[in-house]
């Protein structure tokens, strides 16, 4: 669940985003000048993080041969020998 706090200086007051991330741990989405901003900027790094368990980051699904030359894999390999790499 997104929320903001308040960060007290002299020269006024600043309001932090915080979003919960994919991993369940607590991040900060930014610093802003007003509470409404820091909380539309967390909510929405919220949704964002939420999308990327899914899998829709850029329509690939992560492991899809679209996306093995990015990891340093030929995808018309496979991954073992057949019979092998099983426990």
């Amino acid at each position: 669940m997104a929320y903001t706090e308040r960060r007290g200086r002299k020269k006024g007051d600043r309001f932090r985003g915080m979003y919960k991330d994919a991993d369940g741990r607590y991040k900060l989405a930014g610093t802003y000048n007003t509470d409404e901003r820091a909380l539309q900027v967390a909510v929405a790094a919220e949704k964002r993080a939420a999308e990327l368990i899914g899998g829709a980051v850029g329509g690939a699904v992560s492991g899809d041969a679209s996306d093995a030359h990015h990891r340093g894999v030929r995808a018309d390999l496979p991954a073992a020998p057949p019979g092998r790499g099983e426990r």
